[in-house]
């Protein structure tokens, strides 16, 4: 089964921030929120949850600033950092009153192959996602 869904932004992960008056670690509110809407775009989409081995191909297309003359983005975000925060959003989600959010598959380690670029369009931020059996 092959399943495409498009995103209507980008948003790298983001590096774990520390409350320093309760020392707890936690995870930057828009990186939980994007990671959010994938899981709930992924759901509405199709909701399929592949068991077995997947292959992942991703295309982050980013708006190009007008003063850029290069063909190719070369610049932040890291290409590691978007394909991390659209992973995680894939997994499926317990929030904090047991309640499960199903995702993609049940863990990301089911994920054997990946392909991910950064390319420049004359529109809005999106991704492009698509999820497929490993044959």
């Amino acid at each position: 089964m092959t399943v495409e869904f498009e995103i209507p932004r980008i948003q790298p992960k983001e590096r774990p921030r520390v409350a320093y008056t309760s020392r707890t670690i936690y995870t930057p509110r828009n990186t939980t929120n994007y990671e959010s809407e994938v899981r709930f775009l992924y759901n509405i989409t199709c909701g399929h949850v592949f068991e077995g081995a997947v292959k992942v191909d991703m295309t982050f297309m980013m708006h190009r600033p007008k003063t850029v003359k290069r063909e190719h983005p070369s610049v932040i975000p890291d290409i590691d950092n978007l394909v991390k925060s659209t992973m995680d959003g894939l997994n499926p989600h317990t929030d904090g009153y047991g309640r499960i959010t199903k995702g993609a598959w049940a863990d990301d380690g089911q994920v054997v192959e990946i392909h991910a670029r950064k390319v420049y369009t004359d529109g809005e931020d999106k991704t492009i996602v698509r999820i497929e059996d490993y044959d």
